[in-house]
């Protein structure tokens, strides 16, 4: 929800909200990390990052990362493990096996 602190999870087939995460405020930006079952969520508005366990929605870790983050490219292929978004600085690379220690 834009303008509280909701994740909504939809299942698509009946379009039925099947749970809600509580994480920052106006998310506008999350990708699904299957490496590690967690889910990131940032705020464009205080520029917090969340870390989410899928499993249970439980916080693992909020960081700020800048201004305005927005537009989530998750990269694992060949080895890589990285999380690129775009924010007021220009775009960021996120080095998750560092950053998550």
């Amino acid at each position: 929800d834009f303008y509280s602190h909701d994740l909504v999870e939809i299942d698509m087939a009946p379009l039925k909200i099947r749970r809600t995460f509580k994480t920052v405020l106006n998310c506008r930006s999350v990708a699904y990390d299957p490496k590690r079952d967690l889910v990131y969520a940032a705020s464009f508005i205080t520029g917090d990052l969340d870390v989410l366990r899928y499993s249970d929605g439980s916080l693992v870790k909020r960081a700020y990362v800048g201004k305005k983050p927005s537009g989530f490219y998750l990269d694992q292929d060949d080895g890589a493990d990285a999380l690129y978004f775009g924010s007021s600085t220009g775009i960021l690379k996120l080095d998750l096996a560092t950053f998550l220690g």
